[in-house]
């Protein structure tokens, strides 16, 4: 992907799946090094499938996937990098910018929407009818907005 990334600029994306066994620290770094290579990057949640080897493996608790949302979002739109990001254990549990900043840079709800391919919102692509919703396919209402920023633990109300 680094020699197709240097050979075609701006022209080569992945996706990228949480979940699988890695920490926060992990992932982040790679978009923050798969960014400054103009690789696009989707998020997606893993999402077990009945007759694979991985059936029974578990999908990624909901905080660690909105982390690496908004992590995302930040290093593609806001150009945040790795120094940025503060971890524990490989666990994001801070981003160095001021609370009322990122409550403001995350009210619009897009950094929660789907991303992969430009103009594919592939929606419900990795929900179970009735259970979390991990990339909403469309702009999301202000209740969803609060929810997804509470379920991350990086935004706190009292401060």
């Amino acid at each position: 992907m680094i020699r197709a990334a240097k050979k075609f600029p701006g022209k080569i994306s992945t996706h990228i799946i949480v979940g699988l066994g890695e920490n926060e620290a992990e992932i982040i770094k790679l978009l923050v090094e798969l960014k400054e290579l103009k690789v696009k990057t989707g998020i997606f949640a893993f999402t077990p499938l009945s007759g694979t080897k991985l059936a029974d493996h578990p999908r990624p608790d909901i905080g660690k996937y909105r982390r690496v949302q908004i992590a995302n979002y930040l290093i593609y739109k806001h150009n945040f990098k790795l120094n940025n990001f503060i971890f524990s254990n490989g666990k994001l549990i801070n981003i160095d910018i001021q609370n009322e900043e990122l409550k403001q840079l995350l009210s619009d709800g897009k950094a929660f929407e789907t991303i992969g391919c430009p103009d594919c919102n592939r929606p419900y692509y990795n929900e179970k009818p009735g259970g979390i919703i991990y990339n909403y396919p469309r702009s999301l209402e202000f209740e969803e907005i609060e929810e997804a920023v509470n379920e991350s633990q990086l935004v706190f109300n009292n401060e």
